[in-house]
């Protein structure tokens, strides 16, 4: 509950008034780590994987588990993806769709060269209110 109280003097008197909103809150999803190994290594994840395909390079495994919402009604939805370059000059991304699925198969190609052909794998964690994580 917020309530706003407002004073202003009249004269020899004062005025006062409030007024009071109830609303609620949602926090974006919590809790919860994101893995990424090598499609050869996937093995160890122990979980089967959708394959969703960006090129024709290194597939790589990933997984986000253990994340929560404060509304456990609302099932959460996955996004996975690359991106090549740092922040706030990510160079080029890509992103599966929504997924209702914790698991994805992405085939990352080689980042550029000036950064040592690295990528940092991604994944979006979003609630039923549209509330996310980007980890």
């Amino acid at each position: 509950m917020f309530r706003l109280t407002a004073t202003a003097p009249d004269g020899d008197q004062e005025l006062s008034g409030f007024g009071e909103v109830s609303f609620a809150t949602n926090i974006a999803p919590f809790g919860g780590s994101v893995t990424a190994v090598s499609a050869e290594n996937a093995e160890s994840m122990d979980e089967s994987l959708s394959a969703t395909e960006f090129s024709e390079v290194e597939p790589v495994a990933v997984r986000a588990l253990g994340w929560l919402d404060d509304d456990p009604d609302s099932p959460l939805q996955f996004q996975f993806g690359w991106v090549a370059g740092s922040s706030p000059q990510v160079t080029r991304a890509s992103w599966t769709d929504l997924l209702s699925t914790r698991f994805a198969l992405l085939r990352v190609p080689a980042g550029p060269e000036e950064g040592g052909y690295n990528m940092t794998v991604l994944a979006r964690i979003v609630d039923g209110q549209g509330a996310e994580t980007l980890q």
